[in-house]
């Protein structure tokens, strides 16, 4: 996750996860417990799962869909 994301993310907050390999079976209620910023300006995000299935390995990289609320904003378009 890119750091500019970070501040949506609560710890504690519900997300759903998948793997690559297939990417219609989600682990849904999983919770989110914390995060750290790499040197690349990057963040790992760990999650816990409630229900998994024997495929998952300690460690795996997954993809993540993190449900965030979303808030009216003034903008100003980039200037030409």
């Amino acid at each position: 996750m890119f750091e500019d994301d970070l501040h949506a993310l609560s710890v504690g907050q519900p997300v759903s996860a998948y793997i690559k390999a297939d990417p219609s079976k989600k682990f849904k209620r999983d919770y989110l417990f914390g995060e750290s910023l790499a040197n690349d300006r990057m963040a790992e995000v760990y999650c816990h799962f409630n229900h998994h299935s024997a495929s998952l390995v300690p460690g795996m990289f997954m993809n993540g869909e993190v449900s965030i609320e979303s808030k009216n904003a003034l903008s100003v378009p980039k200037a030409r």
